[in-house]
């Protein structure tokens, strides 16, 4: 699978026989084969021609488009992956308490192991001894999640967990990216608003993988579902939420690669964004992230293989009733 960022203001994409030309005036800025692509990404105001439409209709090619900021505006995709068989089964192990709590605490329980390793590579450097303390706080929460009874349970110490994993970010990173806490819609500082540009490239990754098993992203087993919000895949994005986007947030910081004035000043809403030019330079390290290939196993496989292979492991444990089906990745 891949994935094409367009972010070139006033730009158009049209189709030239079996090939897509990203074009601005009179100027080709890329042309590519439009088989070897599965999902575009559109930043700002880009024109698509109805040729190319078709074009990415028929082969199946999805099309998201976001605001200048990474503002979710909607996507176009065709219906030929929908399976409505398999998502009836989908609705009724959403409405499945058991089920749903079982996949929840094989869920958090690694995303809690993971954030642990992430913060754990970077405590090495730092021998930061509030980093070392919450660390330890956050196993004592990490034990406690086989032993909740209710859903309610889980999520309250999966919060708690959240909020001593941001603090410990915030000691590692280093000043100009300090932060008081995770803060969203809108991100507050520039910490956070790497953080949120991440999660959106991510959270349409998973969509994208969800789609093409036939799932529908936005029934939800873990998040309740919510109006416009794609739940199935905030489920699946809480494994790689430090493994992907995190640990990417603090290379580039921590090595300098992105710099405090690289960010718009706050707006109305009192949001920082990035700004146009240092936006391409985080989607660019993204994509060379997802496309880096991992071992787990014996076989080597890039984060976007191994998403994929996460929401096909998902199918499978709906259709079966079974979450322990469900194993998910942990980082070393």
């Amino acid at each position: 699978m891949r994935t094409l960022y367009l972010t070139d203001e006033g730009s158009h994409v049209q189709k030239n026989g079996g090939r897509l030309l990203v074009c601005k005036g009179s100027a080709i800025l890329r042309d590519l084969p439009a088989e070897n692509l599965d999902n575009i990404v559109l930043f700002g105001s880009i024109q698509i021609t109805s040729r190319a439409i078709t074009e990415f209709l028929q082969k199946g090619i999805f099309l998201t488009w976001l605001s200048s900021t990474g503002e979710f505006f909607g996507r176009l995709e065709s219906t030929r992956h929908v399976d409505i068989h398999k998502q009836r089964q989908q609705f009724r192990m959403g409405d499945n308490d058991e089920f749903c709590s079982s996949l929840a605490q094989i869920i958090i329980e690694a995303k809690i192991a993971n954030s642990i390793t992430v913060l754990r590579r970077y405590q090495r450097t730092a021998a930061n001894p509030a980093v070392a303390e919450t660390i330890k706080a956050m196993n004592i929460l990490a034990g406690r999640v086989a032993t909740v009874e209710t859903m309610e349970q889980l999520l309250g110490v999966e919060g708690s967990v959240a909020r001593l994993y941001f603090k410990a970010l915030s000691e590692l990173v280093h000043d100009d990216f300090r932060f008081q806490g995770r803060s969203r819609r809108p991100p507050k500082d520039p910490f956070n608003s790497l953080l949120s540009f991440g999660y959106t490239l991510l959270t349409y990754e998973i969509y994208t993988a969800i789609a093409n098993t036939g799932l529908h992203p936005y029934a939800g087993l873990l998040h309740k579902d919510r109006q416009g919000h794609p739940a199935l895949a905030s489920d699946l994005i809480e494994e790689w939420r430090s493994v992907i986007v995190d640990s990417l947030v603090m290379s580039m910081v921590q090595r300098r690669e992105l710099q405090p004035d690289d960010f718009l000043p706050p707006a109305t809403n009192g949001g920082v964004y990035l700004c146009r030019e240092a936006a391409k330079v985080f989607i660019a390290a993204y994509e060379k992230r997802m496309a880096k290939t991992n071992k787990y196993g014996e076989r080597e496989m890039t984060y976007r293989q191994l998403i994929a292979q996460q929401a096909e492991l998902l199918s499978k444990a709906i259709m079966a009733e079974d979450a322990n089906l469900y194993q998910p990745i942990y980082i070393r």
